[in-house]
């Protein structure tokens, strides 16, 4: 203690610079103060209201309850006159039901706040509808408390209600938190349902003038620096940028109780790389940094300033410092490369294999300026509807957006040959747009919306365009277009998802486009007139947003994003320009949690066959890997250069050790070469391919299982989807695909076959559970729900997720949770699969019913409806002389038929003559217990059927196939006893050498007893290893007949207080214990 405060004095008194180079772990060795607790728990708080009218005709960061499918476009959630020539503005949702279900409403927002004694929640609602409501609830999402609810009284309808919500009430309702004095808040929501809706009547929810009185950690009230706040970040930002040796000053006040206050400083993108540490000091009543020059490289910097007392840490208010380069103005090309990189570059041009391009380049950008002259650019924006706008998307886009490419091809015909004409074109071009009022179609104003994607692509473009070609511009005229850019970019994009952060969730590739090209387009204009000399809120604003956007849609560990290949793409042919750009004018770095994330799209189907296996808005086929060229540049991976160069291949499959049929120069032909190969010199990396990978694998953020045989196109590939909601998705969690032998035989039929909104299938079927090989509960097309995302509102979390998976020698097993989706129908229902490696599947659908029975329909989809055989014990999808065959074993009364699909719009369109889609169904119902429902899978030639020996016992089932030994229960939770062992598991297989247990508490065989008090998987070799997986922290205990020597769990040898008796503390997730 004595040294602690000896220190605490010491950098009180002087500060801590630390070289930028020391990773976290020495810096964090000079913590300036000890302490007992972090936790917010004990934030001391202060007296907060949150308060919103609507009447900006902003959203103001709320969004529907659940949230839409597509979190950046949901025409049917807005604000409006909910009433015909009425002057109030509020939240208007429409709910369209597809067919007679229940039917929900509902809004949410985040908030960072706490609920305390005499708490209050004020709002107005407006129920326009003629059907029943059977209940409005107001959720909270509190954390480890979950969702609170209060039930609202009296529910009326087609008129404003006015209705307050005391903490009185939250405590009647909510007996857990009774005798709490604070509860931290993470998100407040509203939820109405309408049981039976009619599909005739649409239903309108209006939701106004909500105030939230209650409390909020109390900040630091800055003094100096100067600070802009954002609504909905918690980072304050300086309103100036900093000079690298600039003088920072820093001083505020905060809390009586403050006894001590620290300042950490760390890069923004890595903060486990401090470049500071010092303590604040207290003079009448503030809080006063001694003032530091700031020795740091150029770049932003994340400062957290902590307030103690003298138990714990009591406050937490974090701000940023951005050091700018002094240089910038009117220096360019700077973007993507300086002016020695454009020499380099233009040497590369002159390559054999890029001598095409370079001649396809100037030719492109000849025909761009024939079909788009700047005398055609006329502006008409504003005689566009401010209603049903979608019947309008491509006449507006070709008024100005048609421009993107024309700008970006002469622009380069410029900078790379000398092409005056089309310097002077893109000059012209920018100059006519920037005499426009706007850049904004109605219909977006109306809702508070001044940009989409199509607007951020394109402003990627207009800022090459610029930097290329700045040199051409006047004083004025560079005036007039940095003016522009800031008005209809920067400002629009700021309004819209940073100060109101429109797609609050963070996880959709609008994000990439609209904030990524404000980031660039800030990088172009960056100090060359007077308004962009102090890009502040702006530039940090945007950072904040889009280092949101990178993390949350992405998963690093695992190797996977949230959202299909095709978004991906497009996510990365504008990332590929915004983010080096970033790095080049103001070395901010936002690249890091983009490592790795292509993973999925190899593991998760036929990569032999450039085929992912593609869940939600996306296509599944593997083409151009172009826009990963700057990603591959930056991260120098072997396997995504193997990946990069294997797409961009002509040839369509892949084959192994294969002698290349082309000549060297014919090789270089073989391939499209792009202007990113040049950009970001992709030739000379090495290259690593996944095939000596293990084929099976799991994905936990996304929620996607592999279980597969090998990496060859014939082989058995299952895939499984059941995770959290990211964006563009289905609701189709618990979805599968599944191929064999050369043949998909479950599959999706995909978007590529309807068109999106015009399609009136499109959100009732394509989206819905119906129209993917999931689950349904009584029949119901729209049994899902959109989940809960995974990083938004702690306390909501009813999404979909991986719980058990386990990869053993013979055998592998995952359960995919999908019960929280379907309104509590049930109380669980989990599909559990069973891998028998390597090409059998045993499928384990277990649905434990909520307060009324129901049917369960697994529905398993496939191209063409002529293809099913359905059977009362076993049915086959047939593909090309090959069969898919699925043994029914249980339970023994069930529904097995082949269902007519409809056709999506492109298909009827475009295919004739049209032949009959289809599904097949399989159903059964509960009978007050628990219901398992097991198919076996396997697949053949047509005619050549497996041979399959099972036989139902009492509470059990147990069979034969192929080689594999397996049993399963029908009565989870029961034991039952097969050859020699005993066990309560969902499932066991074995053979000689190995036992494979999945979910089990109880097991004992010959040798062995082990008992857990959580449901462990486990493969027990004979040789004396067990490996396991829990889903929880557990405590096992096993028990042995014969004496046991040297017992290790996790690689750390265990005491044992008898012979027989050992008891092993198990930590969430995998492990090994071994015993002689």
């Amino acid at each position: 203690m004595i040294f602690n405060l000896f220190l605490s004095i010491l950098i009180a008194l002087s500060g801590q610079h630390i070289d930028s180079s020391i990773g976290g772990e020495n810096a964090s060795n000079q913590q300036t103060v000890a302490v007992q607790s972090v936790s917010p728990e004990f934030f001391v708080l202060e007296p907060w209201i949150y308060r919103e009218d609507f009447e900006d005709r902003d959203l103001g960061a709320w969004a529907s309850y659940p949230l839409w499918q597509d979190i950046a476009y949901n025409q049917n959630f807005r604000v409006n006159e909910i009433m015909p020539r009425d002057p109030n503005i509020s939240i208007v949702q429409k709910v369209t039901p597809y067919t007679a279900v229940h039917n929900y409403a509902g809004a949410q927002k985040l908030l960072d706040m706490y609920l305390i004694p005499g708490a209050t929640l004020s709002f107005r609602y407006y129920l326009k509808t003629n059907q029943t409501c059977e209940w409005y609830k107001v959720r909270f999402a509190a954390g480890e408390y979950g969702k609170l609810d209060v039930d609202l009284a009296n529910i009326k309808l087609n008129s404003w209600q006015q209705v307050t919500i005391t903490y009185s009430d939250l405590i009647r309702e909510n007996p857990a938190i009774a005798g709490k004095d604070k509860i931290q808040i993470f998100a407040l929501a509203h939820l109405a349902k309408f049981p039976d809706a009619d599909p005739d009547m649409p239903i309108y929810f209006g939701l106004d003038d909500v105030v939230f009185s209650a409390a909020r950690p109390a900040p630091f009230k800055f003094i100096e620096p100067q600070m802009h706040k954002l609504p909905e970040f918690k980072t304050y930002i300086p309103a100036r940028h900093y000079r690298q040796h600039a003088e920072f000053n820093l001083s505020g006040q905060w809390m009586k109780e403050a006894e001590q206050v620290s300042l950490d400083i760390s890069v923004f993108s890595d903060t486990t790389n401090h470049v500071f540490r010092g303590n604040l000091s207290q003079v009448e009543g503030q809080w006063h940094l001694e003032p530091m020059q700031l020795d740091f490289p150029n770049g932003l910097f994340l400062a957290t300033l902590k307030a103690y007392d003298d138990v714990s840490q009591i406050g937490q208010t974090a701000f940023s410092i951005h050091i700018t380069p002094g240089d910038r103005g009117g220096h360019h090309p700077r973007l993507l490369f300086d002016s020695l990189g454009r020499e380099e570059l233009g040497v590369r041009f002159r390559e054999e294999k890029f001598r095409d391009l370079a001649t396809d380049m100037a030719a492109n950008a000849q025909a761009q300026r024939l079909k788009i002259p700047p005398e055609s650019l006329v502006y008409d924006l504003d005689q566009f509807p401010d209603e049903d706008w979608l019947a309008t998307w491509d006449a507006w886009g070709s008024r100005i957006y048609h421009t993107g490419e024309a700008l970006r091809l002469n622009a380069r015909a410029y900078t790379f040959q000398g092409d005056q004409e089309a310097g002077l074109y893109v000059k012209e071009v920018l100059l006519r747009l920037a005499t426009w009022p706007d850049w904004t179609h109605p219909w977006q104003t109306k809702r508070g919306r001044f940009s989409e994607h199509r607007t951020g692509s394109w402003a990627h473009r207009v800022a090459e365009a610029y930097d290329l070609v700045y040199h051409l511009f006047t004083p004025e005229e560079r005036e007039l277009v940095c003016s522009a850019i800031m008005k209809n970019i920067v400002k629009g994009v700021h309004r819209t998802y940073i100060y109101n952060d429109n797609i609050t969730a963070a996880t959709s590739n609008w994000l990439a486009m609209t904030v990524g090209g404000s980031l660039m387009c800030l990088s172009a204009i960056f100090e060359d007139v007077e308004e962009t000399k102090n890009i502040e809120p702006y530039f940090t604003g945007a950072i904040l947003k889009l280092n949101r956007f990178l993390h949350h849609v992405t998963d690093s560990k695992d190797g996977g994003w949230g959202e299909g290949f095709g978004y991906n793409n497009y996510s990365f042919s504008n990332l590929s320009y915004s983010l080096p750009s970033l790095e080049n004018v103001f070395n901010v770095d936002l690249s890091a949690p983009l490592t790795g994330t292509y993973n999925e799209y190899i593991w998760a189907g036929l990569i032999k066959s450039k085929r992912w296996f593609e869940y939600g808005d996306s296509h599944g086929h593997l083409t151009s890997a172009k826009n990963w060229a700057y990603l591959l540049n930056k991260s120098r991976d072997p396997r995504l250069s193997w990946f990069y160069h294997f797409l961009n291949d002509h040839s369509t499959n892949y084959v192994a050790n294969a002698e290349s049929p082309y000549t060297s120069a014919e090789k270089q032909r073989s391939r499209n070469y792009t202007y990113e190969d040049i950009l970001f010199n992709t030739s000379e990396l090495p290259q690593k391919d996944p095939f000596d990978e293990n084929p099976v694998k799991v994905f936990r953020d996304l929620g996607t299982v592999v279980f597969k045989g090998g990496w060859d196109s014939d082989d058995f590939v299952f895939v499984m989807r059941s995770g959290p909601a990211y964006n563009h998705q289905h609701m189709d969690q618990g979805s599968i695909w599944l191929a064999d032998q050369g043949n998909i035989f479950v599959e999706e039929r995909p978007l590529g076959n309807s068109d999106y909104y015009d399609d009136p299938l499109y959100e009732s079927w394509l989206t819905q559970p119906v129209g993917h090989s999931t689950i349904l509960i009584d029949g119901n097309q729209q049994s899902q729900r959109v989940g809960d995302h995974l990083h938004f509102a702690p306390g909501f979390d009813d999404y979909a997720f991986i719980s058990h998976f386990l990869d053993g020698k013979h055998a592998a097993f995952v359960t995919g949770d999908i019960g929280r989706l379907y309104w509590s129908k049930v109380n669980q229902l989990r599909r559990n699969v069973l891998y028998l490696k390597p090409g059998v599947v045993l499928m384990l659908d277990v649905a434990f019913p909520g307060e009324k029975d129901v049917d369960v329909t697994l529905l398993y989809q496939t191209a063409f409806l002529k293809d099913i055989q359905a059977g009362e014990k076993r049915s086959s999808i047939l593909k090309n002389n090959h069969a898919m065959h699925m043994f029914h074993l249980a339970p023994e009364q069930l529904s097995v038929e082949a269902v007519e699909t409809p056709h999506y719009l492109k298909t009827l369109r475009n295919v004739r003559p049209l032949q009959r889609e289809g599904m097949l169904t399989i159903t059964a119902r509960t009978d007050h217990q628990p219901l398992v429902m097991a198919n076996l899978i396997t697949s053949s030639e047509q005619n050549d059927v497996p041979e399959l020996i099972a036989e139902a016992k009492s509470r059990f089932v147990h069979g034969v196939v192929e080689g594999h030994n397996f049993a399963f229960t029908t009565h989870p939770g029961d034991r039952f006893e097969v050859e020699e062992f005993v066990t309560d598991a969902l499932a066991v297989t074995w053979n000689d050498d190995k036992i494979f247990v999945a979910k089990a508490k109880n097991y004992s065989d010959k040798d062995l007893g082990l008992t857990s008090d959580q449901l462990i998987t486990f493969e027990l070799s004979m040789d004396g290893s067990l490996q396991y997986y829990v889903h929880a922290d557990a405590v096992l205990t096993l028990k042995f007949k014969k004496r046991r020597s040297n017992i290790l769990a996790n690689g750390k040898s265990i005491e044992r207080s008898s012979n027989e008796l050992v008891d092993i503390p198990l930590s969430k997730g995998t492990g090994l214990i071994t015993f002689n």
